[in-house]
């Protein structure tokens, strides 16, 4: 999938919610607070229904933490509701189907008690046994990828074996939704040209235009906002800010009057109470006090320092004085340029290409071929 492809997907999704999917999450919430009072059928069935109903808005739902959340606790409600039943394959169903739709959010078990706790841990470790595969999604167009609820970021995910629901959006043609078991071998859909196939699955769907060129464009800020652009704008700035302030900080800490500088200051002071006159360094000395602690006492004691209490700290404010120059001199420019890079890229997006897509469907086209009695032939085409 190409770059555009990626931005168009975010496109897609960021929409106001239509006022179905509000309604489809009032009822998600209505029907997991009657679960909570009542094990019927009736309420088995509503909790069901609720699930389904908030799923078939896949690019709404993918955008909503709430609406994910909410799925979530409806979902382990329902499993909860089956273990009660004595349905314990129902119960591992939607459990499962609980797990692939969290992402990488963790589940809200702990809300629910050590039984539905124990029964999650024996379905991921199910899962974790039968292994992962691919899903692979061939868009001949930009679209947009959602699977179980959530948007993919790529062309391919690897995902637990099971049921997954999918869905493929795109503003050049219909929607396609599926429910396949990926098995150990994978699957792979092609979408926007004839039909789509996962495995020996035919997905029909309707027809879509060609292969859509786009261009980089200055402009509105894309919504939602690509999950990279955000990562990479606020790791740069965390970086940014960081070394700022442990640049400014160790420099503080070696200028006069800073934490180091007085801790030297303080070595030296003892030195001239303790009971070695030759390790004397006068803090009040004009000098360099470090060259003083670190110069040799005598030629005899070649590598030996005069005060060593004095050069450990001396050491250590070369250490901080290197550390501070580096962050102030090195990363956080780096970490700035990366900053404001990042910053511009969230007001930069794909557009498509006009006028490719008007010569794509009139098709122009020009045959110039010589005669045999001399001059040439020239003919033209288009399509309307």
């Amino acid at each position: 999938m190409s770059i555009s492809q990626l931005m168009l997907s975010s496109l897609l999704a960021f929409a106001e919610p239509p006022a179905g999917y509000a309604e489809a999450v009032d009822e998600l919430e209505a029907a997991a607070e009657q679960a909570k009072r009542s094990t019927s059928a009736a309420t088995i069935d509503r909790l069901e229904q609720a699930v389904e109903g908030v799923e078939r808005f896949p690019m709404e739902l993918a955008i909503d933490t709430k609406g994910h959340e909410q799925r979530a606790f409806a979902q382990l409600s329902l499993a909860r509701l089956y273990l009660t039943q004595g349905d314990e394959g129902a119960a591992g169903r939607v459990m499962d189907d609980a797990i692939f739709g969290i992402g990488i959010a963790p589940l809200p078990i702990e809300r629910f008690g050590p039984t539905l706790g124990d029964f999650y841990e024996r379905r991921l470790a199910a899962l974790e046994a039968l292994g992962q595969a691919t899903l692979a999604v061939d868009c001949k167009v930009a679209c947009g990828i959602y699977v179980d609820g959530n948007a993919i970021m790529g062309d391919e995910v690897s995902l637990y074996l099971g049921p997954h629901l999918v869905h493929v959006t795109s503003n050049e043609g219909d929607p396609l939704t599926r429910e396949l078991v990926l098995t150990l071998d994978g699957a792979r859909i092609e979408y926007g040209q004839g039909f789509a196939s996962a495995g020996d699955d035919s997905l029909a769907h309707g027809e879509l235009s060609a292969t859509q060129d786009t261009r980089l464009a200055w402009g509105k800020m894309e919504r939602p906002i690509p999950r990279w652009k955000l990562a990479g704008v606020g790791v740069s700035g965390g970086v940014f800010l960081a070394s700022i302030g442990v640049g400014l900080g160790f420099g503080m800490a070696v200028r006069a009057n800073g934490s180091v500088h007085e801790e030297l200051i303080t070595a030296a002071e003892e030195s001239l109470t303790d009971q070695k006159p030759s390790n004397d360094i006068d803090p009040n000395s004009k000098g360099d006090l470090c060259a003083l602690a670190r110069a040799e006492p005598s030629p005899d004691d070649s590598g030996a320092v005069t005060n060593a209490e004095v050069t450990e700290v001396c050491n250590k404010a070369d250490v901080y004085a290197s550390v501070g120059s580096a962050m102030m001199l090195i990363v956080a420019p780096i970490a700035a340029v990366s900053t404001i890079t990042f910053g511009l890229l969230l007001n930069t997006h794909r557009v498509p290409k006009t006028t490719a897509k008007a010569l794509r469907r009139h098709q122009p086209g020009l045959v110039v071929a010589p005669r045999r009695d001399g001059g040439v032939f020239v003919t033209g085409g288009f399509r309307f």
